[in-house]
């Protein structure tokens, strides 16, 4: 019973395995939370830990410690990490590093999160980043008139016309209470 498990986290030496231990990356992470006002979101170079969100709820980080369990806890950046150019051509290769993005925390809505797709370098469609829910006011032609010419005039200001290099891309806008609301 107890005495397998207890033989089973020793080395083989009889001595208890060591946790690892960062103190100079523990401190940069803090720090950075420090200046960042308290509170971060993580995440790598290209996702976020979002399926460790059972572990520590809305992703929210107020200490380093936090920030590196959801970062372990996470399938997501396991795969960043390990297996995000296994299926790609000789020609792609994993990169030598990767990087820790602590984003300050600001309280979002996940009804107000939106993907959009852009082919020609023309604005095709958009449409909710949260699938797994439903949320009534996206059902409303008025609603959806005010996001579009939101949506359609952040492209055309910031992304259209030379100012972004590709013609074909997605990317993910937030935006704010709607007019409508």
């Amino acid at each position: 019973g107890n005495e397998q498990a207890d033989a089973e986290s020793s080395s083989s030496d009889g001595e208890e395995m060591a946790e690892a231990n960062f103190p100079e990356l523990e401190a940069q992470i803090s720090s950075a939370i420090s200046r960042l006002g308290g509170a971060v979101l993580p995440k790598l170079n290209w996702s976020a830990p979002k399926d460790a969100a059972w572990l520590q709820p809305q992703l929210k980080c107020f200490s380093a410690r936090e920030v590196i369990t959801l970062l372990k806890a996470s399938d997501f950046v396991a795969h960043d990490l390990c297996h995000s150019f296994d299926h790609c051509n000789s020609s792609r290769k994993r990169p030598d590093s990767f990087t820790l993005v602590l984003r300050r925390w600001h309280d979002l809505h996940t009804c107000n999160e939106f993907r959009c797709f852009v082919a020609g370098g023309r604005l095709f469609a958009v449409s909710q980043r949260d699938t797994a829910n439903v949320y009534e006011h996206l059902g409303e032609q008025g609603e959806v008139e005010a996001l579009r010419r939101e949506i359609c005039s952040f492209f055309e200001e910031h992304l259209r016309g030379g100012a972004f290099p590709l013609r074909r891309f997605v990317f993910d806008v937030y935006v704010g209470a709607a007019p409508q609301r």
